[in-house]
């Protein structure tokens, strides 16, 4: 992967500073936000393609809309097992909470208990993020390529990209915390204002990064 492609490829473009500054306004808007998902999802598409120029125009506006919609859809499916862990984390405090009763010996266990709980929950939930931030990058590469919203779904093919490229998806992973990084910092440069263009950049850089991943990925595993 070309880890440094990912964070220039859009100042490549001549017409990039109107394509971000549209993409910055448009992501301050609720609902209609989804549509830098879907632009960004065509920056996907098209590096997986080979495409000469990966930042396409701000046409089709309710496609992108819909495509970044669904995007959503698949971060939310797959990050289920968060909520689910969440809920039983809560669930399980909120009972020892109300069993403790009254008594200092009685509160002293279900303090430790509760400790306890929320520490097991805790790595829990950091070890299956990490694994997502791994393998969403592979499934919405997947959708890209195929244009099927299922094929996000066929986690066979996911997670052979994963599994025979693991070494590919973490560097996308420290690509996305990288520009997550440099956004957040360039952003604040500007009083804050900035970081609603700087944010939008680091969907694109994700998008990117995803494209080349998925590229390289199939190629070494023979995914059509």
């Amino acid at each position: 992967m070309d880890f440094g492609k990912a964070f220039s490829f859009t100042f490549d473009d001549p017409d990039w500073v109107k394509k971000v500054l549209i993409g910055g306004v448009v992501t301050l808007v609720p609902i209609v936000n989804f549509a830098s998902t879907g632009y960004s999802l065509e920056v996907t598409r098209r590096i997986i393609n080979g495409d000469a120029r990966p930042l396409p125009e701000w046409d089709d506006f309710g496609g992108k809309l819909v495509k970044g919609l669904l995007v959503t859809v698949i971060g939310f499916v797959y990050a289920l097992p968060i909520l689910l862990l969440v809920c039983l984390m809560q669930g399980g405090i909120m009972l020892l909470g109300g069993a403790a009763g009254s008594s200092r010996s009685g509160s002293d266990a279900a303090g430790g208990a509760i400790g306890i709980i929320s520490v097991c929950f805790g790595c829990l939930i950091f070890l299956y993020s990490l694994l997502l931030g791994i393998v969403l990058p592979a499934a919405i590469g997947n959708y890209a390529a195929k244009d099927q919203f299922g094929a996000a779904f066929r986690f066979g093919d996911v997670l052979s990209l994963v599994q025979k490229n693991l070494g590919i998806y973490l560097m996308v992973l420290l690509i996305e915390i990288a520009g997550g990084l440099v956004a957040s910092v360039v952003g604040s440069i500007a009083c804050g204002i900035g970081l609603i263009f700087t944010a939008f950049w680091a969907l694109l850089v994700n998008g990117h990064a995803t494209g080349q991943a998925y590229r390289e990925a199939s190629t070494k595993i023979g995914l059509v």
